[in-house]
């Protein structure tokens, strides 16, 4: 129970940072990404098919992005969103799966109505350190 209450404190200060230092599209720049927590993205999914979104997140070895790490160990599909842009590999073999990051992507409609992430352009885990495990321009 300890360690619940340390992952939902670690979550809850990385969504203040993340609002805090993330930047929010402006209506001329289509490139810009829109700052998104994990909850809005999830709830609200269709607002956000076709545009770069910057949110955080915890990246489970599923290559999913999870509202928490109880989530992904659960293999909580509903509290998800899936990363499809992995035929590198660099994202899978990266320090930051089983880890909070934050990733900027583009949210895409599959096939059977559901979102995706591709186009990855960058994955930061939180933290101190705030490693860089993907960047690409």
């Amino acid at each position: 129970m300890k360690s619940f209450f340390k992952d939902s404190a670690r979550l809850l200060l990385m969504i203040i940072v993340f609002a805090m230092g993330c930047r929010s599209a402006d209506s001329d720049d289509t490139n810009a990404a829109l700052s998104v927590s994990m909850v809005n993205l999830i709830e609200n999914v269709h607002n956000y098919g076709g545009k770069r979104v910057h949110v955080g997140g915890y990246l489970g070895v599923d290559m999913n992005l999870y509202l928490s790490k109880e989530h992904a160990n659960a293999f909580d599909m509903k509290s998800s969103i899936p990363i499809s842009d992995t035929d590198r590999g660099d994202i899978e073999s990266s320090p930051c799966v089983r880890s909070f990051v934050f990733i900027e992507g583009r949210l895409a409609e599959t096939d059977t109505d559901l979102y995706t992430l591709v186009d990855v352009s960058s994955v930061i885990q939180s933290g101190r350190e705030g490693q860089v495990c993907l960047h690409r321009e």
